[in-house]
């Protein structure tokens, strides 16, 4: 389906962060400035865009 992140939803992602952790957003930014950090970050974004992705999908029907 091509479930991309993009830089708004990491902008997103890590003002969230931020506020939630009641740190500063650049050093949010400092900490996933590592490579493996960074990686990790994406793909968890990714993991929650999935998952948005095939709730909006999925039908749950009632037992008959």
């Amino acid at each position: 389906e091509g479930i991309e992140v993009t830089e708004a939803d990491i902008d997103a992602r890590v003002t969230t962060l931020a506020e939630n952790a009641g740190k500063p957003v650049e050093e949010v930014r400092e900490y996933l400035a590592q490579p493996e950090r960074r990686r990790s970050f994406e793909n968890d974004l990714v993991d929650r865009k999935v998952l948005e992705f095939l709730r909006g999908r999925t039908q749950v029907k009632a037992p008959s």
